[in-house]
């Protein structure tokens, strides 16, 4: 759990960074394209500005294959998750089958069905409409779950990780950003005047408003296994100060890949 700070970092934030710097905002193959050069990565823009051969075509294999590992590991998180709803009566009851050897066919059937939506982009001109209503759905939810996290007096102890640096200042900083954010979603939602834009980019504040209107209390402890309750809790981890942390920061690094 500990590397995947690191992972992060290093393969998405850094990554992401390097790539800002070395591909134009005006590039045409990010804007005015069409066609296939609509779907060119940044990446692969990049290592073609620099003139190296072959190596977009790599990059576009691994692409394709991270990509792939992406859906497989949603596929076996959601049909799990549906299949644990219906087990304790919180979605259709045919969807906790298991076939012989453990698999919520079901359930892995549905969430294809759900997940081929992805496509409706690329058949109808009208689903670039229907897509951003998808994502709209899920877009700001996000910001609402260390609220319910501490509004049930959960600790930071019981979290496998937590960030070494500025202690329950990360919190603080991170509470800020998040009312940041929803603030510059709601100007950016309500700056068009219009009812279908606004929904479209801040469907969730409503929607938690509703739920919590509807249904005040969430049981999110019950029919837990007794280690997720947190029964026997491992000694509370002394978070290393600053020197000591640099001091093993190589090493931590290093344990990440290896």
């Amino acid at each position: 759990m500990k590397q995947v700070f690191w992972r992060i970092t290093i393969f998405y934030v850094l990554a992401t960074f390097i790539v800002g710097l070395i591909v134009p905002s005006n590039v045409d193959w990010l804007l005015g394209a069409s066609g296939a050069n609509t779907k060119a990565s940044p990446l692969v823009v990049s290592i073609k500005n620099a003139g190296i051969s072959g190596l977009p075509s790599v990059m576009n294999a691994i692409i394709t294959i991270s990509v792939t590992n992406v859906a497989n590991s949603a596929a076996y998180g959601s049909s799990r998750t549906i299949q644990a709803l219906a087990a304790r009566g919180m979605a259709p009851k045919f969807l906790a089958y298991n076939d012989t050897q453990g698999r919520p066919i079901y359930c892995i059937f549905l969430q294809i069905m759900f997940g081929f939506l992805a496509f409706i982009n690329e058949v109808t001109s009208t689903g670039s409409v229907i897509f951003a209503w998808l994502l709209a759905l899920s877009r700001i939810g996000d910001f609402f779950i260390w609220g319910t996290w501490t509004h049930h007096g959960r600790d930071i102890k019981e979290l496998v990780f937590a960030a070494p640096f500025f202690g329950v200042m990360n919190s603080y900083i991170g509470h800020r950003l998040n009312v940041l954010s929803l603030i510059a979603e709601f100007y950016v939602s309500v700056a068009p005047k219009d009812v279908e834009s606004f929904f479209e980019n801040y469907p969730a504040v409503p929607l938690v408003i509703l739920l919590f209107i509807i249904w005040q209390e969430m049981d999110v402890f019950s029919n837990m296994r007794d280690w997720a309750l947190g029964v026997d809790l491992p000694p509370k981890i002394e978070y290393p100060t600053w020197g000591a942390w640099l001091k093993a920061a190589p090493m931590r690094v290093l344990r990440s890949f290896f």
